[in-house]
């Protein structure tokens, strides 16, 4: 996917983004940094991430979060016969 021009807010936005993950600072404390409402921060995201500039999101799969899970198969007397 070949990466779309920015408009010099996106850029600005991109670049403030970019800060934020590096720092590890959420989304909530830059967008109250910036005074700009949360919603808004969230759709130049979307958009930065549609246009090739900001990596996609990663969502586990309910397979990959249940191997961290500290329950346990019992063999109930249904399952065994």
């Amino acid at each position: 996917m070949s990466k779309s021009t920015l408009t010099p807010k996106q850029a600005y936005y991109l670049k403030q983004l970019q800060d934020a993950e590096t720092n590890g600072q959420s989304i909530k404390a830059l967008a109250e940094q910036l005074s700009i409402r949360i919603e808004a921060l969230y759709n130049y995201r979307y958009t930065l991430r549609k246009k090739g500039w900001l990596a996609p999101v990663e969502h586990s799969t309910r397979r990959q979060a249940s191997t961290n899970s500290s329950f346990v198969t019992v063999p109930t007397a249904t399952s065994m016969g």
